[in-house]
């Protein structure tokens, strides 16, 4: 591998990018694709999680990013003092700023704004640099009170990553606004012939993601998920959406267009599964689940992320999304169950 201290590396993570390197090039020989890592539910209050950064900076220059995704839940809680609070803030944004790569934050229901941090002055405080890097690639949207989202461009491939926001609220909860929803639904109609679409999130809004799957219901409420999920759907399906104000023919798009489906965390759970045409991709991240709580059809690997056992080494647990030139794409897992983690679009 090039460009990489594997010495530096604790030996499983080491060996994770050694295998990883090897599946990644056998499916990308040239190497001209457009490369995006995902890391999600770093969690790092009450625990050293904030290595990841590192460990992730580390192994990156041999896979030669073009951009870095943050699925959120960077680790406040309710009742952390403004102390603990800042501590928390900073070690995310020290790590993401490693990067020389745009790296951006999805805000998740972990992810909210203190006494001393509002939320606007959070959203700013993590995206701004991102928003700098990323130049005419990103079209930005920030809104007061939790709102950040946008849709992400690589012309070289024809990508369009759609990076939402499923907390927008200012407390620890999910929210999507209408507004958002609306941009969201204008950027679809925008779409050109040929291109190629994956939406990205912290959390999941179908089934495939919810904890206590039994009674397959929200544990708190969402706003307007249900109406998300409605567009969401109307567009993998090419159908007409019409809701209260809102009104999109996705029948008038190129049929062209390829949407490879929807990918999150949350739920510290890794599954796979389709729903009414549309693909969720849920990814584990570092935070515990009970056995109980993972959703039909998912799995969650031995080793937890959050309470390290010191007769384990330390693991690690990212993706990368390749997306040939080709059209074809793959998400290649970093970490336990490494090739189960593997998926192509």
């Amino acid at each position: 591998m090039e460009n990489i201290n594997l010495e530096a590396l604790p030996p499983h993570i080491a060996q994770h990018a050694e295998k990883a390197y090897e599946r990644v090039t056998a499916f990308d020989p040239e190497g001209d694709s457009f490369r995006v890592f995902f890391i999600t539910d770093i969690h790092i209050g009450g625990n050293e999680n904030a290595r990841q950064y590192g460990f992730l900076h580390t192994i990156a220059p041999a896979f030669h990013p073009d951009l870095l995704v943050n699925g959120g839940d960077l680790g406040l809680d309710l009742g952390e003092d403004e102390a603990t609070s800042e501590a928390v803030l900073s070690a995310n944004e020290n790590g993401m700023n490693l990067f020389d790569e745009p790296f951006v934050l999805l805000k998740g229901n972990h992810d909210y704004g203190t006494q001393k941090v509002p939320n606007d002055v959070l959203n700013h405080r993590f995206n701004d640099r991102f928003v700098k890097l990323a130049g005419s690639h990103v079209n930005w949207v920030f809104e007061p009170h939790g709102g950040q989202y946008g849709v992400y461009h690589d012309p070289k491939t024809n990508v369009y990553l759609f990076l939402l926001n499923t907390s927008e609220g200012d407390k620890g909860n999910y929210q999507v606004s209408w507004e958002q929803i609306r941009y969201l639904g204008n950027q679809l109609m925008k779409l050109p012939a040929n291109a190629r679409v994956l939406w990205m999130s912290h959390r999941d809004i179908d089934a495939s993601g919810f904890w206590s799957p039994a009674d397959a219901k929200w544990d708190e409420p969402r706003f307007h998920f249900d109406t998300l999920k409605r567009l969401v759907e109307a567009f993998a399906n090419r159908k007409s959406f019409q809701e209260e104000d809102l009104s999109f023919d996705f029948t008038k798009l190129s049929s062209s267009i390829r949407f490879y489906g929807w990918l999150c965390g949350d739920s510290h759970f890794f599954n796979d599964q389709t729903t009414n045409g549309v693909r969720y991709m849920v990814r584990e991240g570092y935070g515990g689940v009970e056995l109980q709580n993972v959703a039909k059809g998912g799995h969650k690997t031995e080793y937890n992320f959050q309470m390290p056992h010191p007769d384990k080494e330390l693991e690690c647990d990212f993706d990368l999304l390749v997306f040939r030139n080709d059209g074809k794409a793959k998400l290649f897992h970093f970490g336990p169950d490494e090739e189960k983690g593997d998926l192509l679009f």
